[in-house]
């Protein structure tokens, strides 16, 4: 774990509305009274010294055909996620750890990211799945498996979205947000995950800040892994840039 430092920029940091109750960002305070924190401003890494799959900050790569992580000379750290060109061709990591819904009272995670691919429409998955990436989307693009979080679709829009053990998608809240330009640099991607009762969720997910809620029962049971993901079909190489990847889930042991 390490801390996201955001001095001297207001944009950078963590959005408050998202993790209100949970993280005082202004104060440097987590509030967290149980549970688990795993958040990585990715500085230093240690990725292109490890020479391997599994990556320092806990994370492991995307299996798929020329998967690679690589440090930006950037303030802070950004590292770019990519694969070789292909069919159905999927960059990514999943974080090395996993989160139960069925036991979980509340989960919040959020990644500042931008998508460097653009000239072929790509799809790119934020938050949980029981899959790595390269199982994550099926040959027709859709995710499958057990997913719940945001996906940014081709046409710039963000849904949020459940997909249960038998890869049935569910979108839990059309539109979150629309005109999310992949030429606009990074955006700020987050879901929050609140138990209300035995079978009732409340879903909030963020994009750059602004929250839209969903209430329902379609929360995947299946453990699962924070997951970033993004799918291309052959044409141009998927590949993105990660900032901070913030996970918090205060669910006491």
């Amino acid at each position: 774990m390490t801390l996201i430092r955001f001095e001297g920029s207001d944009d950078r940091g963590p959005s408050g509305t998202l993790w209100n109750s949970l993280v005082d960002w202004v104060t440097g305070t987590l509030a967290v009274q149980s549970g688990v924190t795993d958040t990585d401003d990715f500085w230093p890494y240690g990725g292109a010294l490890l020479g391997s799959a599994v990556q320092s900050g806990g994370i492991t790569l995307s299996t798929d055909a020329g998967s690679a992580a690589a440090v930006q000379a950037v303030p802070f750290g950004e590292v770019n996620f990519t694969a070789t060109i292909a069919a159905d061709a999927v960059a990514g990591y999943y974080r090395n750890s996993y989160v139960d819904f069925s036991d979980a009272r509340q989960v919040c995670r959020e990644v500042y990211l931008e998508s460097i691919a653009d000239a072929t429409d790509p799809q790119t998955f934020i938050g949980w799945a029981d899959t790595i990436p390269i199982s994550l989307f099926g040959a027709d693009g859709v995710v499958d498996g057990s997913a719940l979080g945001l996906l940014w679709n081709a046409d710039e829009t963000v849904d949020l979205i459940a997909v249960a053990s038998d890869d049935t998608l569910t979108v839990l809240y059309h539109e979150v947000a629309t005109g999310i330009l992949r030429t606009d640099g990074k955006h700020k991607f987050g879901v929050r995950v609140k138990k209300e009762t035995a079978t009732q969720y409340s879903v909030f997910a963020s994009v750059n800040g602004v929250v839209k809620v969903a209430r329902t029962a379609l929360v995947p049971g299946a453990p699962m892994f924070p997951i970033v993901a993004q799918y291309i079909d052959g044409t141009t190489a998927p590949s993105f840039d990660v900032d901070w990847d913030a996970n918090v889930d205060a669910t006491p042991a």
